[in-house]
């Protein structure tokens, strides 16, 4: 690691708060920041089905076997492993509150998974404090049972860092249940390596065969920028090289530096129209916050439209489409459905649910982007219009087509997966509990108050998704019940086409037009906001600088010298932590 940015992006917001404290220059938000990045987790997933060998991996790169490991699926929780001077293990309950138990009842913990949504073992464990802050998380199998499995998924998917992607030597291939949450994976863009593990157990030409194979399954979905790891009894030996590759300072840039950049240039506007101000006499600033306000006022009727118009124009296009491709991924996985159809309702159910939530997050991705661009676009053209002079340094509407940038930058921001990025998967689902206790007291209510999120493309898609498949979980015992008595394969695919396709269809579009409803509402309301908000706070810089000393040009000089003096000290802390020569 060259330089702890972590470090570095703390120290610079809390210079920046320093700095702007006393100064009419206020920027949103860079209060709680500096504690945000000090907390934030880079978790590392490790990911597979039963059998993978996760957690003997896991327990040969930190030498020592703490992770319970079988020939049943062990792992019914996701087990996040971090450093620590003392061996502690917690187990995190729905309600948030945390449970500490012995090291040892890791390997027996499966009987009271119920009990838990997650486990956080610390070990004062050389090889672990090598990789911090990395923390690795043993993840359920793809086997697990629906909940855990659906729980652990819906939960790390948005969250991880990167994801390591276990396939047994001794299957030959990844299977299509396993590429299906490497779609889900593409679709939020996360990191991936591939191990092909326990290759001791089998010779060098079945190994080289398997691996070849799989090499060309991983090419064909992602290309050829992935190298396959082969992993045998030394798992140290191949999860070492590929966790030195994962550079925690490159991490927090990625999720970082856009949104640091961001205040830097908010503050900077700021200044500049604070400058423009001071030298404006006051009947030209007067007229420049009444055509500002007209803009507020445009604004709030154009969002007030768009929100009338959403489900006429986009909502309803966006389900048909998602309900279509559910259909499509169905009748693609027919032979899958059959064979998890003869093996009971657990496994059809589990492969059902798989499909929804990959065919859902790929189209929710993908149409909520279009949306997002679309309605910053549409709140920028309703200020263009307006006749505001400069605002700043810039010419007519530099300002707005500036807002717009940063706006959309956001949305797609790293960031934007999480309502918080240092938040626990036990404050997660306590949320969620405390959510559905308020949806079952007011049924009428049911739709999703539980799912209010930040408005950015990636969060709307897990708002959307997680509660989806969530529900899915719910209605799919009753919409596959029948079968059971049915195990004849022609009749099971009769079925599958005739009636359990258009019965999730029927489900989901119960559900899905007023999860959308929410998000898209909730993300119009929260982009117009943040025009509104540089709007406003353009406003109060004008009020600030606008007084009837105007003419006074030794106070206006004091002002602007304060000002450049700022400038000069943001560009200077600036250029140290955020524009570093390359």
């Amino acid at each position: 690691m060259t330089q702890d940015v972590r470090g570095t992006y703390t120290r610079f917001v809390t210079a920046l708060q320093t700095l702007l404290a006393e100064s009419p220059v206020q920027v949103e938000g860079l209060d709680t920041l500096g504690d945000e990045i000090q907390g934030a987790q880079l978790l590392v997933p490790v990911i597979g089905p039963f059998s993978a060998g996760k957690s003997n991996l896991l327990n040969s790169f930190m030498g020592e076997s703490v992770l319970g490991v079988g020939i049943t699926p062990e792992t019914e929780l996701a087990t996040e492993i971090r450093y620590g001077e003392e061996n502690v293990l917690l187990a995190f309950r729905p309600d948030g509150r945390s449970e500490q138990l012995e090291i040892g009842d890791l390997k027996s913990i499966k009987s009271r998974a119920g009990e838990f949504t997650h486990l956080q073992l610390y070990l004062d464990n050389p090889r672990l404090k090598s990789i911090a802050p990395l923390t690795l998380v043993d993840m359920p199998g793809f086997d697990s049972t629906l909940a855990r499995h659906n729980q652990a998924i819906s939960y790390y998917l948005p969250r991880g860092a990167h994801f390591v992607v276990l396939t047994n030597s001794e299957s030959g291939t990844i299977t299509q249940s396993v590429m299906r949450h490497l779609d889900d994976l593409h679709t939020y863009d996360r990191g991936l390596t591939f191990v092909l593990s326990k290759t001791n157990l089998r010779s060098i030409e079945e190994v080289n065969s398997v691996a070849a194979l799989v090499q060309e399954q991983i090419n064909a979905s992602f290309g050829d920028r992935h190298r396959l790891v082969q992993a045998g009894i030394d798992g140290y030996e191949a999860l070492a090289p590929v966790l030195e590759r994962l550079d925690p300072d490159l991490i927090i840039t990625n999720l970082y530096e856009s949104r640091l950049k961001g205040i830097v240039y908010d503050a900077l506007e700021q200044i500049n129209v604070a400058e423009a101000s001071l030298q404006r006499d006051e009947a030209e600033n007067r007229r420049v916050v009444r055509e500002l306000e007209a803009g507020l006022r445009k604004l709030e009727a154009r969002r007030n439209e768009m929100v009338e118009d959403l489900r006429e124009r986009r909502l309803d296009p966006i389900v048909d489409r998602c309900l279509s491709e559910v259909a499509g991924d169905l009748r693609n996985a027919q032979d899958e459905l059959i064979h998890a159809a003869q093996n009971g309702e657990e496994p059809f159910s589990k492969c059902v649910s798989e499909i929804i939530r990959s065919a859902a997050s790929r189209v929710v991705k993908r149409e909520v982007n279009d949306f997002s661009r679309d309605i910053v676009d549409e709140f920028a053209r309703s200020l263009e219009k307006l006749d505001i002079p400069s605002v700043g340094d810039g010419a007519d509407g530099d300002w707005v087509q500036s807002i717009s940038t940063r706006v959309t930058d956001s949305m797609q921001s790293a960031t934007s997966t999480l309502n918080r990025w240092s938040e626990s998967l036990a404050e997660h689902n306590a949320r969620q509990l405390e959510d559905r206790t308020d949806r079952e007291k007011a049924p009428s209510t049911t739709k999703i108050n539980a799912y209010r999120g930040l408005a950015t493309v990636l969060a709307v898609t897990t708002n959307v998704v997680a509660p989806l498949v969530e529900l899915a979980i719910i209605f799919l015992p009753e919409v596959l019940s029948f079968i059971r008595s049915h195990q004849q394969k022609t009749r099971i695919r009769d079925m599958v086409i005739h009636e359990v396709i258009p019965s999730v269809q029927r489900q989901l579009r119960m559900q899905l037009g007023d999860l959308l409803k929410q998000q898209l509402d909730s993300l119009v309301s929260q982009v117009c906001e943040t025009f509104e908000g540089n709007i406003a706070r353009q406003k109060e810089v004008i009020d600030a600088h606008t007084c009837r000393h105007q003419s006074d040009s030794e106070r206006v000089g004091l002002r602007l010298q304060s000002l450049e003096e700022i400038r000069r000290e943001l560009g200077r802390l600036s250029s140290g932590a955020l524009f570093r020569a390359t």
